[in-house]
């Protein structure tokens, strides 16, 4: 058997170890760092990862090099229940990485979960629901066998290799003595287990590779060179007896000078007295601390959506105290309220804040501390100008009278304590800034950081960068409707334009608005907040994503609930000023659009395709599950062509061409399930439309938004709703009781109306162009029939036509009395009087006064076949004792007929 040359044995043909890669010997190690085992069916049923997060496993089957991005595709292995023929997507961020090497399609793949985003996608063929996307980092492990798994975690920055100092001019050396010869080989005469441990980096140098810090920090001492593995091959030649511990060639033992950050656990700066170290910060103690750190991160401010509704800014700070700490770029998180949104710190980044009497807290399993109103003090110390502020127009001398003023006027040894700990900070991040230029590795940050406010024509196509694709916005809702996937469609405006957004085509929305349209897509959490958003209403929309859909259009995506309403009335936001401003100056000024003010209408005097409010008495509905619902509703108006009722429908009895259909789609479709006969509603932006099927009129009731209302039927306050009750007792009021005129006389009550039941036996004037005529209030006389104005007022203004038709009308009783006959009666009805004088009425309208009377006349004495006593004719036939007539009673003899 061939057996290697010792000469081969040296540690230039060890193969390096990278740091990003390493070898695990235990399977059992695995589980222990990645936890518990996911499959892909637990990814289909949720949205967010659990904690802990655990890990899925799988096979290779397709490596994609995409760019910024590396695209896995896997398939499930072992017990897994999904199918073996299921795709799992996974998409991961190549940070400092160039390539996946020595991942190989066909490796067995465990993928921890730690950091992964589940976002939902359509379906393909073999294809699973969902995608995996990991932007901050990954850890996965691979291989062909479980022993002898690889493992890359891109969560750990690279490390840099020192950079030694160049001297500026090399000194003088004497010439270099005679090379002496060659010493015998080292590693001659060792055995088997001796050169395999000289081979082989030692366990304890793997391990240093393999738990590397996470957070990549600056150290503020030189680090000192060192080679461990040098120095463990010393350790095995000793044993061997092959190395004198007297010769001066032999490697110094492993020292523990090393980087001061690292070794010394002292913090590099100390706050003052009375102030706590960020990293020293217990939730358990819920005692008033106070605070000095850099700002790291700033959020725009927003309304609290609990308690009191006050303003809420949230600031990560951080103290540089403790580089040691792995997580001191994470630094802590600070939620501050304030009633008045201007009184809120507002810092800019690398400024130093001071905080005074805030309180820890763990919200979720996050510790931060928290600025409860008018409890906390702040103050902050510009970066730039190296003094105190407070912001514009802000000073802790105008608020000295108040009882909780929220500005702290720091002593000397706070204000030494910000410069000293402002220059640490910028030495430090000018380190970590020259060192990521010459690596070309960006810092990793944790935390989000701050989104900008945009406006929607500052919108553009996401870059490279992710930061580029979230951003704040405050709009207004123009409309709303959900998917039958469980996504809200929102469509709202800031009243700017940018021609890269979808433009919509709906008759809600006005050809000269559709410019200013930006359409969201909401799920998952925000879809539930997005049903209960009502048209025209303003919203600050936080951490909207921009993005491109299928069709090339800019839209944006929103996933956690994170709107906040606006109140016209209270908020004073720079933002909400502005869309107002927009809203009423510059978009209807170069539109000349104005929005169309919708009024309350009774159904017989809406016009088609016009929106109206209502107020109705539910009288049937139905409900359809999914599909449109119908209720039929009157408000006790008349219209002819409203849409036929169900036949013997034993609701709409009396109620023909005063009952409409409401057809309710969408979210709307709810509203039949809720209300039942007898309700009295109010709609709300209705539109009466025309059939085509049945070519009659119907309501139409559509959208998400809450469009109807309940009305209670004891409040005397709702003038429409009153007015309903009016029409509805004027329809089924209780008849008057038939009378004789010989009754009415004797009663002698006056004034008061009577039903007659009779006929006409004469009328006067016999020429019907003298039944009306002038009356002239002024001066209180009848003008003469050639007078078309008082001549003694010299004016027509007081003029009006009255009647002077008289008819001697002969009741049951066979009793003749002379009855005068309003202008308001129902022989005049429909006819312009004053035309009627000028005789510019057409003549067919003096024959039909003429023509009413004389049937009037029509006894039954005359007729062929008499009524028979006792029997009232078929009301389709117009003869004597058929027609009631209202009678009211002004005084003794003097009965006129009005309307009835």
């Amino acid at each position: 058997m061939k057996r290697r040359a010792p000469e081969e044995l040296t540690n230039a043909k060890r193969p390096k170890i990278d740091p990003n890669l390493s070898t695990s010997k235990k399977p059992g190690d695995v589980d222990k760092v990645f936890g518990e085992r996911r499959y892909f069916n637990y990814l289909l049923s949720k949205t967010k990862i659990d904690r802990p997060p655990g890990y899925i496993a799988g096979v290779v089957k397709t490596i994609i090099d995409i760019g910024s991005k590396f695209q896995l595709e896997l398939v499930p292995m072992g017990v897994d229940t999904a199918a073996r023929e299921d795709i799992l997507d996974v998409f991961l961020s190549k940070l400092h990485l160039e390539t996946l090497d020595p991942l190989k399609v066909g490796d067995q793949l465990r993928l921890f979960l730690k950091g992964a985003r589940i976002e939902k996608h359509g379906t393909y063929k073999h294809g699973l629901a969902v995608k995996l996307m990991f932007t901050e980092g990954f850890h996965i492990r691979f291989g062909k066998r479980e022993d002898k798994f690889a493992e890359i975690n891109a969560f750990v920055a690279p490390k840099s290799k020192p950079v030694e100092a160049v001297p500026q001019a090399a000194p003088k050396t004497e010439p270099p003595a005679a090379i002496a010869p060659p010493g015998p080989n080292p590693a001659a005469g060792l055995s088997k287990n001796q050169r395999r441990r000289l081979k082989r980096p030692s366990a304890e140098h793997e391990k240093k590779i393999i738990s590397e810090t996470p957070v990549r920090h600056e150290s503020l001492v030189p680090p000192v060179k060192q080679e461990p593995a040098k120095l463990d091959d010393g350790k095995i030649l000793k044993e061997a007896g092959l190395l004198d511990s007297k010769a001066p060639n032999q490697p110094l033992e492993e020292t523990s000078v090393k980087d001061a950050s690292l070794s010394n656990p002292t913090p590099l700066l100390r706050p003052p007295g009375g102030y706590t170290e960020l990293g020293s910060v217990e939730s358990k103690a819920k005692q008033e601390i106070s605070l000095i750190g850099v700002v790291l991160q700033v959020d725009a401010a927003t309304r609290s959506r609990g308690g009191t509704g006050d303003y809420l800014r949230s600031i990560r700070i951080a103290d540089c105290t403790n580089l040691d700490s792995s997580n001191w770029r994470r630094g802590l998180k600070c939620n501050l309220f304030s009633r008045d949104e201007h009184l809120l710190p507002d810092p800019e980044l690398g400024d130093i804040i001071i905080l005074k009497k805030v309180v820890p807290s763990d919200y979720r399993g996050t510790l931060m501390a928290v600025g409860q109103t008018n409890r906390y003090t702040w103050a902050i110390f510009s970066k730039d100008k190296r003094e105190l502020y407070y912001g514009a127009n802000l000073s802790p001398d105008n608020h000295r009278s108040a009882v909780s003023s929220p500005f702290y006027s720091p002593i000397p040894s706070d204000v030494a304590y910000c410069e000293k700990l402002l220059d640490l900070y910028l030495e430090i991040d000018r380190k970590e800034q020259e060192e990521a230029e010459r690596t070309r590795v960006m810092p990793v940050y944790y935390g989000t950081r701050r989104r900008c406010h945009r406006l929607v024509e500052e919108l553009r196509p996401p870059g490279p960068e992710l930061s580029d694709e979230y951003f704040n916005c405050t709009v207004e809702v123009l409309r709303g409707f959900s998917n039958e996937n469980g996504v809200f469609t929102l469509w709202v405006t800031d009243y700017t334009k940018n021609p890269l957004a979808f433009p919509p085509q709906a008759d809600w929305c006005p050809p000269q608005l559709v410019p200013y349209v930006f359409r969201i897509e909401m799920w998952d959490g925000a879809a539930d907040e997005g049903l209960k958003m009502k048209e025209q209403t303003f919203y600050l929309l936080n951490n909207i994503r921009i993005r491109l859909n299928t069709a090339g259009y800019l839209e944006g995506k929103s996933v956690e609930p994170k709107q906040v309403l606006l109140d016209e009335a209270k908020d004073d936001s720079v933002h909400f000023k502005s869309l107002l401003d927009r809203r009423r100056k510059a978009w209807q000024s170069e539109t000349g659009y104005v929005p169309e003010k919708v009024e309350d209408k009774l159904l017989q005097n809406v016009s088609l395709d016009k929106p109206f409010h209502c107020t109705v008495e539910v009288l049937h509905t139905e409900h359809h599950e999914g599909k449109a619902s119908m209720v039929y509703c009157t408000d006790y108006t008349s219209r002819d062509d409203f849409a036929r009722i169900p036949s013997r429908a034993p609701w709409a009895k009396g109620l023909e061409t005063r009952v409409v259909k409401f057809i309710l789609s969408e979210g709307q479709s709810l509203i039949a399930k809720f209300v039942k006969p007898g309700d009295f509603c109010r709609f709300n932006k209705m539109r009466l439309r025309l059939d085509r099927e049945s070519g009659r009129v119907i309501g139409i009731v559509g959208g998400n938004q809450d469009l109807m209302e309940k009305l209670n039927p004891k409040n005397k306050e709702n003038k429409f709703l009153q007015d309903l009750f009016k029409r509805k007792e004027a329809l089924f009021k209780p008849a008057l009781a038939d009378s004789t005129f010989q009754e009415i006389l004797d009663l002698k009550v006056f004034p008061e109306k009577y039903r007659v039941r009779g006929h006409v036996v004469s009328y006067e004037p016999k020429n019907l162009n003298e039944a009306i005529f002038l009356w002239c209030n002024t001066c209180k006389r009848q003008l003469r029939n050639v007078e078309k104005m008082c001549l003694e007022c010299e004016t027509d203004e007081a003029l009006e036509p009255r009647s002077n038709l008289w008819l001697t009308v002969e009741d049951k009783d066979v009793n003749r009395v002379l009855v005068s006959v309003s202008e308001k009666a129902f022989l005049f009805q429909d006819l312009n009087l004053p035309a009627y004088l000028d005789d510019l009425e057409p003549p067919c309208n003096k024959k039909k006064v003429s023509y009413i009377i004389n049937e009037l006349k029509v006894g039954p004495q005359q007729k062929k076949n008499p009524t028979p006593a006792g029997f009232e004719p078929a009301p389709s036939k117009r003869n004597a004792y058929q027609l009631a007539i209202a009678i009211r009673v002004h005084r003794r003899n003097h009965l006129a007929i009005v309307p009835y």
